[in-house]
């Protein structure tokens, strides 16, 4: 199990990119991505608790289905968003990544599930290399 929270993509362009660690607040009426409902729909639902919790109210530009969608068009400048942590590992050209300050509640127990009995040395150097890669992305608090 590995407990991680979210950060902010941001462009570099974006004023917010010149800080190490924002707040939610940060974000009200900034031009925002978000996830879509059918194949983010947990993301955006948190996102939009988290929002509608702080009364902040982020000026939603476009949707996108995947994580990876999401980070690209940060990158093309269209706007910001919240990601999970380990979605640092994408790294693009004209893109940062900020912590935020959240509530607790906004973060998320990511779990690694095999089938039991099913040991083989590739699926263990698969679990490896998962392990190893999101190490760095654990919450220290």
């Amino acid at each position: 199990m590995l407990l991680t929270s979210r950060v902010a993509a941001l462009p570099k362009s974006n004023p917010l990119a010149h800080y190490d660690k924002l707040s939610i607040a940060d974000f009200d009426g900034e031009p925002y991505i978000s996830f879509t409902t059918d194949r983010g729909g947990y993301l955006k639902e948190t996102l939009s608790a988290l929002f509608s919790a702080c009364g902040i109210l982020p000026d939603k530009r476009i949707e996108a289905s995947q994580t990876h969608a999401v980070i690209s068009l940060v990158n093309q400048g269209l706007g910001f968003a919240i990601v999970p942590r380990s979605a640092q590992i994408m790294q693009m050209e004209n893109i940062v990544y900020r912590d935020i300050e959240l509530p607790n509640q906004f973060r998320s127990d990511l779990y690694l599930v095999s089938r039991p009995n099913q040991n083989s040395s590739a699926c263990d150097r698969v679990k490896d290399i998962i392990f190893d890669v999101l190490k760095q992305y654990r919450e220290t608090s």
